[in-house]
């Protein structure tokens, strides 16, 4: 290899920059960014193209966060199914980190349940940021913390990429059209996000925390990480009927 091309590729180590394919990124929900699969905000961005769907009575995201909501619904989502999350907002993954979410917080999308009120708050900053994407593309350099960030999800045959930082614009650049995208992947620290590990393995599974800890059976545990992997029913989403 030359020289000016290991000198390139050992700064965007450094930098912890990656170029990824649209089709390999996941929400936390297990939602695909391939266009050829189904994502709710991607559903969104379809009815503001054709002038619907800007408010909560006639927006698909209603629908969407009444049936896929943490506080009612099990086996569809990549949720723990104890009973610790019946009744809060919590993403807490068997491989270590995560939050518990604040339901007052409008922009915690990728889930319900939603009030109408927070619904017409979301949609509406959601419009306006894809307007604002729209006219001028993805620009990671031109703000501060501009890349999209994700974290590592790799299996025996298969990487996934989960986005924790940046999911509504990542929604709008697939709709936009890109294929593929340069992302960063996450920095360790204390705080959410980065208390969760840049990179998941399957195969470390029994050192999980939270397989240790015993909150996840090593089965459970094996179901919640491959429902990143699937295209499954929720890429046929059964309120679009």
């Amino acid at each position: 290899m030359e020289r000016g091309k290991k000198i390139k590729i050992s700064r965007l180590l450094k930098l912890r920059l990656l170029f990824v394919n649209m089709d390999d990124f996941v929400n936390f929900g297990a939602f695909s960014y391939s266009k050829k699969l189904w994502h709710p905000l991607n559903a969104v961005l379809n009815e503001f193209d054709a002038g619907t769907g800007f408010d909560h009575r006639t927006s698909i995201s209603s629908k969407f966060y009444a049936k896929y909501n943490l506080t009612g619904n099990k086996g569809f989502l990549p949720v723990h199914s104890g009973n610790w999350n019946s009744v809060i907002m919590a993403y807490i993954p068997p491989w270590g980190g995560g939050k518990v979410a604040n339901p007052s917080n409008d922009f915690e999308h990728w889930i319900g349940p939603k009030t109408p009120e927070q619904i017409d708050n979301f949609l509406k900053h959601f419009h306006e940021l894809y307007l604002k994407i729209k006219k001028e593309g993805y620009k990671p350099l031109k703000y501060k913390d501009g890349f999209l960030r994700v974290i590592i999800l790799r299996n025996v045959r298969k990487t996934k990429f989960l986005i924790v930082g940046g999911l509504k614009r990542s929604s709008i650049l697939s709709h936009c059209g890109y294929k593929k995208l340069w992302v960063r992947l996450q920095y360790p620290d204390k705080n959410y996000p980065g208390n969760m590990p840049s990179v998941v393995d399957v195969k470390d599974l029994d050192n999980w925390p939270n397989v240790i800890n015993g909150l996840y059976t090593k089965e459970d545990a094996m179901a919640f990480f491959y429902e990143y992997f699937k295209e499954d029913n929720r890429n046929t989403f059964i309120i679009e009927n």
